[in-house]
């Protein structure tokens, strides 16, 4: 029989999946370029000279070392007066008919090979957010030698380079400055090409 007067009582909502967790998975990094099987990778170094601006500094979390593409003059630099890239590297992408040009600073996880080829054992991590620090007190302050367009590409172990960030007329003014990314899929290797340098505002 159908109940005359029935109660209900609230008794919660639950979730069968646990709640993700952020971890830092890029160790710290020396001049090896490279830490516990992850490998850092740049279309080129200023004067050629790692120790001094080689791609480990990017992840060595010192806020005084960095990265540096190499010089004007060397086919590898940025249009002074409008910040667009004017030199020969290119990248490919998945489902896009032209490459973009830019330097770049890659990160191989353990496993993926120097070219991240395809590689079906590699370790593939989601990235869910990443951070970028402003030059602190060089050249054409505080902005002259930033990232202000980039894109971030994401190699998953089965091969090619997919977008999955692109960021645009961005200043840093020496702050670090934090990026989610909307829809996290696992990678055995990342790249962040910059297509643009300075503030241009």
């Amino acid at each position: 029989t159908m109940l005359n007067n029935p109660e209900s009582t609230y008794v919660g909502c639950y979730n069968n999946i646990p709640p993700s967790t952020e971890i830092m998975f890029v160790p710290k990094m020396t001049s090896s370029n490279n830490a516990n099987g992850y490998y850092a990778y740049a279309s080129s170094v200023y004067q050629s000279n790692n120790n001094f601006t080689g791609p480990w500094n990017a992840f060595d979390k010192n806020v005084n070392t960095w990265w540096h593409t190499a010089a004007d003059g060397d086919s590898n630099f940025y249009d002074s007066n409008n910040g667009q890239y004017t030199g020969t590297q290119e990248t490919s992408i998945i489902n896009e008919f032209f490459p973009l040009k830019g330097e770049w600073l890659q990160l191989n996880l353990p496993g993926a090979s120097s070219n991240a080829s395809a590689n079906a054992n590699a370790t593939a991590f989601p990235l869910t957010r990443y951070e970028i620090l402003g030059r602190q007190g060089c050249c054409g302050n505080p902005n002259g030698r930033d990232p202000n367009t980039w894109y971030i590409l994401g190699w998953p172990p089965s091969g090619g380079w997919y977008q999955i960030d692109y960021q645009s007329n961005i200043s840093f003014n020496y702050k670090m400055l934090s990026f989610n990314i909307s829809n996290p899929k696992p990678y055995s290797a990342y790249l962040i090409i910059t297509t643009v340098a300075g503030d241009n505002s």
